[in-house]
């Protein structure tokens, strides 16, 4: 439960959010316990509160017992009759103790002038808050059941404004945690997006300055190979070159596409639209491969900035083709979901070990052969997502299928 200077929640962190508030907990706890004194007209009391971890209670508030240190009083459960009634979680009248022996013999630290004392505990929703002792009326008369009825009713408000309090610093802690691991989440993304964008441009520039001269290559191959007999052995140099340098332009171009989604802010696309152009641009492979496709989209989806999400849809589809080449189906789904929209691939391919699965968005981690990819689509898909800072997933079983699935948020 909540306590002051003495007690020690679990982190440092949290005992130094209790600290802040000491002052103000030990002032509720005073002025509580004076209203007690004085609706059943005692001059003497104190209140303890349970601390967890150790489970002890412990002396937060006094009033007229100044020879007794706050900090030094510390009971365990069932010691002396403060811990009796906190263990057995029983209020306790007691009109003359030197009539109780089986109380004497538990009250040995008794340092009070009168006789007669009620000691009742505070609890809340079923939890032991603490336990606040009432003794020394001001006309030296016993307590009665009317004080012992006064000092329960308080017990049990105190109780319950004690563990909401206790309840509201271990929300306000969590948020606060929350809160910290959030801003250093978004710092380490703002350095990434700083960091990425340097990269970005030096990559960007290298692979402008590569295309360019590599059209002329590649013309100048072409031109070379219409020249030469079909046996001719520089033919065969030739033709094996032209291969190399269709894969340097097929990495070329994804990583040109990547990049040319970086100076689209300012534009809209219309998902439906972009998975449509994608499904066109793999035409080939659906017939190729005999791949039905289903699609089945929602009316009136809204526009989102284009970012280079056809970069992603391509790439998704592409690599369905890729493990249907026996034939299949491929489903795109796209719904409406807690305020954004769900795209979801499914295919009834290969599948995907499950233990290659939480590999296949680094960058150039392929399980194809060389020169077949280079193992940056699904990397770079997962850059594009985190633009829009949505989600990119998927689950998959072996010889059953695999399915992507692609969360945008839409932000106001």
């Amino acid at each position: 439960m909540i306590k002051s200077s003495h007690f020690s929640p679990k982190s440092n962190n949290m005992h130094a959010m209790n600290s802040k508030r000491d002052n103000r907990i030990k002032e509720f706890l005073s002025l509580s316990l004076e209203r007690c004194l004085k609706e059943v007209g005692a001059q003497t009391g104190s209140i303890f509160l349970l601390e967890d971890s150790k489970k002890e209670l412990i002396l937060e508030v006094a009033h007229h017992i100044s020879d007794i240190p706050l900090e030094s009083v510390r009971k365990r459960m069932g010691e002396d009759i403060v811990g009796v009634v906190a263990l057995q979680r029983k209020s306790l009248l007691v009109r003359d103790i030197g009539k109780e022996a089986n109380l004497k013999r538990i009250n040995s630290s008794r340092r009070y002038r009168s006789s007669s004392f009620i000691s009742v505990p505070m609890q809340a929703r079923g939890e032991l808050v603490g336990v606040i002792n009432i003794t020394d009326k001001f006309d030296g008369t016993p307590f009665d059941n009317n004080d012992l009825n006064t000092v329960e009713r308080i017990a049990n408000y105190l109780g319950i404004a004690i563990h909401s309090l206790n309840n509201y610093v271990i929300e306000q802690y969590r948020l606060n945690e929350q809160l910290k691991k959030e801003i250093a989440e978004l710092k380490d993304s703002i350095n990434q997006l700083e960091k990425f964008a340097s990269i970005g441009k030096m990559i960007g520039g290298f692979v402008h300055e590569v295309n360019n001269p590599l059209d002329g290559i590649i013309r100048y191959v072409n031109l070379a190979l219409d020249c030469l007999d079909e046996d001719s052995l520089v033919k065969s140099y030739l033709t094996e070159a032209k291969k190399g340098l269709n894969r340097l332009v097929r990495f070329v171009k994804v990583i040109l596409d990547f990049f040319w989604g970086l100076s689209l802010k300012d534009k809209e696309i219309n998902i439906v639209e972009a998975i449509e152009e994608a499904f066109l641009m793999r035409c080939n492979c659906f017939s190729l491969y005999n791949i039905k496709v289903e699609k089945i989209f929602p009316p009136n989806l809204p526009n989102i900035p284009d970012f280079g999400i056809k970069v992603v849809f391509d790439n998704l589809i592409k690599n369905a083709c890729e493990a249907m080449k026996e034939g299949g189906v491929l489903k795109v789904t796209v719904l409406w979901e807690n305020g954004g929209i769900k795209i979801i691939f499914k295919d009834n391919g290969v599948g995907i070990p499950k233990e290659i699965q939480a590999k296949i968005f680094e960058p150039f981690f392929t399980t194809k052969s060389m020169g077949e990819g280079a193992g940056l689509g699904l990397a770079i898909s997962r850059e594009i997502i985190n633009r829009y800072q949505g989600k990119i997933y998927v689950k998959s079983e072996l010889c059953k299928g695999s399915e992507f699935t692609v969360y945008i948020p839409l932000i106001n």
